[in-house]
């Protein structure tokens, strides 16, 4: 449980009624809810305590050790170099030298099959080309009286329309499947890169308005984004800050703020 006294400091209690007082309740370990705290921290307030309802602090940043390697199963890049991750992950010496790019790899279908590398290439290719002409709405006044309703539709118009002419070249079903995997693949890379739930919701004419970051655009860390939460973590972890595997079961706004947690070690 966790309420706020008259002083306006809060008690935290799980259903066990163990209770332990501090200032600022931070629900939340992710990079924001650090960022939280350490600001508080620096600004002179040292009773604090993070509630992370998972048994690790870093919200979707999140690294895996994979031989002499890592796996990014969140957060990959830090993207621009004016910014303020990417000066955090310098404070540190975290950057790595090493390149990398969106996309690149093997694509393998469904039955573990590898796709040829000249149908990847030509049909990333097609999309760029599509990709690069709703881009130009916004910079030119080429469709502004009849716009495309919105990226998504836009790219299905087109992308169909090269489907048609490569079955009118005739091009084997097997070949034109695997098209149509692979647009897919670019339809659900697009969603995760926009930030959106459909390119439906995309505008198609306002959509080249997007400003690239400046500098490199794919920073990679020498040892994987939680690199970076674990130098965080070195400088507001301790026993009473910082509170894993305690998730928050309920918020109460009354004139005295409630929010209780299930059974914890708090």
């Amino acid at each position: 449980m966790v309420y706020q006294n008259d002083d306006a400091s809060y008690c935290l209690r799980n259903d066990e009624e163990d209770s332990h007082h501090c200032d600022v309740v931070i629900i939340g370990a992710g990079i924001a809810g650090i960022a939280a705290a350490q600001m508080l921290m620096d600004g002179g307030m040292k009773n604090i305590a993070v509630l992370e309802a998972q048994s690790y602090a870093g919200g979707r940043i999140r690294s895996l050790p994979f031989k002499d390697s890592f796996l990014e199963l969140g957060a990959q890049w830090i993207h621009g170099e004016r910014n303020n991750i990417f000066k955090l992950a310098q404070q540190y010496n975290l950057t790595s030298n090493v390149s990398s790019e969106e996309g690149e790899g093997v694509y393998l279908r469904e039955d573990g099959s590898i796709v040829p590398s000249e149908i990847v290439e030509e049909t990333q290719d097609i999309v760029d080309t599509i990709l690069e002409e709703c881009e130009s709405f916004a910079r030119t006044k080429k469709c502004t009286q009849n716009p495309p309703s919105s990226v998504g539709h836009h790219l299905k118009q087109k992308f169909r329309e090269y489907l048609d002419s490569c079955l009118n070249s005739g091009e084997s079903k097997e070949t034109l499947a695997i098209k149509e995997e692979l647009y897919d693949w670019h339809l659900r890379f697009q969603v995760i890169d926009n930030a959106c739930m459909d390119l439906e919701n995309l505008s198609a004419k306002y959509w080249g308005n997007y400003v690239i970051c400046s500098g490199s655009v794919h920073v990679n860390f020498c040892k994987g984004y939680t690199s970076l939460i674990n130098e965080l973590l070195t400088e507001i972890d301790s026993p009473k800050t910082l509170y894993l595997n305690c998730p928050v079961k309920e918020v109460i706004w009354n004139e005295i703020v409630q929010a209780s947690v299930y059974d914890a070690a708090i």
